[in-house]
């Protein structure tokens, strides 16, 4: 797994970026989302981790990944910072 930040202010409005990438065939998804933990979302003490919560974003990368398929997660993610 390789995160990046996906925060809206380094992209021209805002993209959901794992479910578009999703939608392109890449295995992306959001960190920690769901896994959150609800004592940290009702924390008001803690407002990184839910700005973080909802702005990683880790692609696939692993033993089977080829070269060309990370020149397709780096076009696709180009692609969603252009778009938006």
């Amino acid at each position: 797994v390789y995160p990046i930040s996906a925060r809206s202010n380094d992209i021209r409005g805002k993209v959901d970026y794992a479910p578009e990438l999703r939608k392109m065939g890449i295995g992306a998804f959001n960190w920690p989302g769901e896994e959150l933990p609800f004592d940290v979302i009702n924390n008001p003490s803690l407002p990184n981790a839910l700005v973080w919560s909802s702005n990683v974003v880790c692609l696939p990368l692993h033993q089977s990944i080829h070269p060309s398929d990370l020149r397709t997660i780096i076009q696709a993610v180009k692609s969603l910072r252009l778009s938006g």
